[in-house]
């Protein structure tokens, strides 16, 4: 996967196996993740592979019918909510609906919308959408190696330098994910790289 720092840089993440690797092709330099060199399991970053699987599992989740999304067939699935916050929010209904490419089985596009019977600092609703596009299966090897004419970060450096890489990587998975019942994060801006 490609990601869009905030600085503007590119940072791409790949799993070879067992290995989680980060490459910041501005720098020239590459990271292998472990636990220990990141301070998070990275078994639970949440890639477009594990949130479908999230989805499948996930209690109220219903396919709802066949979908085209940017020209690909889809599977459609909804998920809705209502929860009592008991917060200035008051009751939310929440109402979300994800298209999962029926050839490659990744997640095209997901939309929560959220509508409060109170408000949070005059915001009765939210709508969050993430959308991976550009999509290929027919795509070189190389770009799943590391150019072999980059630095690779000593692991006692991978903390200081990776900050702002775990914070977009966390903020896909939440964005999709996470507090679903009740009011969701502000949106990060993910986007895909070729997908093999």
């Amino acid at each position: 996967m490609s990601f869009k720092l905030p600085d503007g840089s590119d940072l791409i993440y790949l799993e070879q196996g067992d290995k989680h690797i980060v490459i910041a092709p501005a720098r020239k330099q590459y990271a292998e993740l472990t636990p220990e060199a990141t301070g998070f399991q990275l078994q639970k970053l949440m890639t477009p592979g594990q949130i479908v699987a999230y989805l499948e599992k996930l209690k109220g989740v219903e396919r709802v019918g066949d979908d085209t999304m940017n020209g690909r067939p889809a599977d459609k699935y909804r998920y809705a909510a209502t929860t009592n916050t008991s917060t200035s929010a008051g009751e939310v209904k929440s109402e979300a609906f994800f298209f999962v490419d029926k050839e490659t089985g990744l997640p095209l596009r997901a939309q929560l919308d959220s509508e409060a019977t109170g408000n949070v600092q005059g915001v009765k609703g939210v709508r969050i959408v993430a959308e991976m596009r550009d999509i290929s299966t027919t795509v070189d090897d190389s770009l799943f190696q590391v150019p072999a004419d980059f630095s690779k970060v000593p692991p006692e450096q991978v903390r200081q330098q990776i900050n702002a890489i775990t914070n977009t990587l966390m903020a896909l998975g939440k964005v999709l994910l996470s507090n679903i019942n009740s009011t969701p994060p502000p949106a990060a801006s993910p986007s895909v790289s070729p997908v093999k």
